[in-house]
């Protein structure tokens, strides 16, 4: 059996409020939100960086991986709720953090991303998930694209760039009537 890619869920620590900042460390003032509805895609690239090595007496060379520049792809289409028409149009938190950063052409915008397989966990039918193992990335936030055609969703692309190596640890995932919730261990 193959694992479904819901099973490695991705969250984003933004601050509350949904303002971008420049400050990618964690703080009181931010919350993970789960990046869910609209994400069509968000792929990782790990990019490997290598040297190619071919002296005069060898009649084969060969690659070497020095390092790595992982990022990660989006494509989110901007779903979300509107009451009625002459309401505002109220995004997904984590979608709406993104069109804030398009928005204001803030440069620099970082945030922490967990990836969490929750396949590695414990589960439990009230509690949820536990014990999952998770990699949290430093990166900062780039948007490519906006836009779309007239037959599809407003759609924002563009791809979080990796800083540094991930931190590993464990998390906790529970749902419950404010959603779909992470404690990192």
């Amino acid at each position: 059996m193959a694992l479904k890619r819901s099973l490695l869920l991705t969250f984003l620590e933004i601050p509350k409020g949904a303002k971008p900042t420049g400050d990618a460390s964690a703080t009181e003032n931010a919350e993970w939100v789960l990046c869910g509805d609209g994400f069509s895609e968000l792929s990782q690239s790990n990019n490997a960086q290598t040297k190619d090595t071919q002296y005069i007496n060898m009649d084969i060379g060969s690659t070497t991986v020095t390092g790595y520049k992982p990022t990660m792809s989006f494509s989110v289409e901007y779903t979300g709720t509107q009451e009625s028409v002459t309401s505002p149009y109220k995004l997904d938190r984590a979608t709406a953090y993104l069109n804030s950063i398009r928005y204001s052409g803030k440069v620099g915008a970082q945030v922490r991303i967990a990836h969490v397989d929750v396949y590695t966990g414990t589960y439990n039918e009230e509690t949820g998930w536990s014990n999952c193992e998770t990699q949290v990335f430093k990166s900062n936030v780039q948007i490519d694209s906006y836009g779309g055609t007239a037959e599809d969703p407003m759609t924002v692309e563009g791809q979080f760039n990796i800083e540094g190596e991930p931190v590993l640890t464990t998390a906790t995932v529970t749902k419950d009537k404010r959603g779909i919730t992470l404690t990192i261990s």
